[in-house]
């Protein structure tokens, strides 16, 4: 027997948005142990072993920034493409802290 779902009840699943909206603001927070830098430096390497002329990256699911900003401070042009909106301000006032 399977079990059915009354699509009138209040129980709303989250879209993607939803969750990523709210999760931006902990995101950091959550991952604050995670070594930034040293992933830049791994991915660094990768584009100098293969594609040394490359001069930007392009990031998908850029987040709040932390890549991309390790990577632009080697000298790359990053594009970053991020779907939640609260992630990307995140990003952007990463990079002005940063700068």
């Amino acid at each position: 027997m399977t079990e059915s779902r009354d699509n009138t009840s209040n129980d709303k699943i989250p879209s993607n948005t939803e969750v990523f909206a709210d999760y931006a603001g902990y995101y950091d927070l959550l991952y604050r142990d995670k070594n930034y830098e040293t992933e830049a430096e791994y991915v660094s390497g990768l584009i100098q072993k293969f594609h040394p002329a490359a001069q930007s990256i392009l990031e998908l699911g850029s987040g709040t920034g932390k890549h991309a900003c390790s990577l632009a401070e080697r000298g790359y042009k990053i594009h970053g493409i991020e779907r939640s909106p609260e992630m990307l301000g995140q990003s952007q006032s990463s990079a002005i802290k940063r700068n």
